[in-house]
């Protein structure tokens, strides 16, 4: 708090009574640049002779020791009578495609580097393309598509470990290699010439007719083929299972929007709409 000086205590400079001397004689009314301008000071150093002398405080003395507040001026100095312009200056691209333009920003073109891209066409072949079209676009459809294929693994599964647990032998073949050495040329006289001089020795008796190469085998326990089949044959059927709970859910919901009642049979339907699907129109 500034402490109050009387008239023989008063020891701030001559500029500094003049700004305040013009702002009382104004009753307040003049801007703080202007008497900036006037004295030729800078209007921060006006502002803090305001607050510190308490110049309002002069002004309505009957309205406390601070007096009444006045908003805060902002110096417009080298700005001109002109008041700034509001938003983004010109060119600015910060707000573009925002609520508020008149000509969003387009969305991207998820499919531009081909990472969003559903299917690649152009790796396609014409069978495959084909394939992709007619994959039916109803939920129900694809559904029982699913159900029929894991029904077709689920029973080729089976027949595999039916084969293994029939048969005598403790083990089988689980796996199978084939190889084979051949000898490169760095020109076609040089392929011929090695091939002549193999006619020669095979003729000569020197070499047996024919390629060779080496056929190597690996076998296992068949229980633990058996093992291995079992627990494929478990997720074939869990992925199954799933399939058959979404379609009887969908099937449900199907019936409860169009008004009818939900204790039908889903399996039922299902087994009917295979029919439909075969072309068999005989119960």
């Amino acid at each position: 708090m500034p402490t109050p000086r009387g008239p023989d205590t008063d020891k701030r400079s001559e500029e500094r009574k003049q700004a305040e001397k013009i702002y009382l004689e104004s009753k307040g009314n003049i801007k703080l640049v202007e008497i900036a301008e006037k004295l030729k000071l800078p209007d921060n150093k006006i502002r803090k002779w305001k607050s510190m002398d308490n110049w309002e405080g002069k002004l309505h003395p009957s309205s406390g020791k601070e007096g009444k507040k006045k908003p805060v001026e902002r110096s417009t100095k080298n700005k001109g009578s002109v008041p700034p312009k509001r938003g983004a200056p010109k060119g600015n691209q910060n707000a573009k495609g925002g609520r508020g333009n008149p000509n969003p920003k387009p969305p991207p073109d998820v499919t531009k580097h081909g990472g969003y891209s559903a299917v690649y066409w152009d790796v396609l072949d014409d069978t495959e393309k084909e394939l992709v079209e007619e994959i039916p676009k109803d939920e129900e459809a694809l559904l029982l598509e699913q159900i029929q294929l894991f029904s077709v693994r689920e029973r080729r599964i089976m027949q595999a470990i039916n084969k293994y647990r029939s048969s005598d032998q403790p083990v089988a073949i689980s796996y199978t290699s084939r190889s084979e050495s051949k000898r490169s040329f760095d020109n076609d006289a040089d392929k011929e010439l090695y091939e002549e001089r193999q006619r020669k020795k095979v003729e000569e008796d020197k070499i047996l007719p024919g390629h060779s190469y080496n056929v190597s085998t690996q076998t296992e326990n068949k229980d633990q083929i058996i093992l291995r089949l079992e627990s494929e044959l478990s997720n074939v059927q869990a992925k199954k299972t799933k399939a058959i709970d979404a379609l009887a859910k969908l099937h449900l919901e199907k019936q409860r929007l169009a008004g009818g009642t939900a204790g039908n049979d889903v399996v039922r339907a299902w087994a009917e709409k295979v029919r439909a699907m075969r072309g068999d129109g005989h119960e």
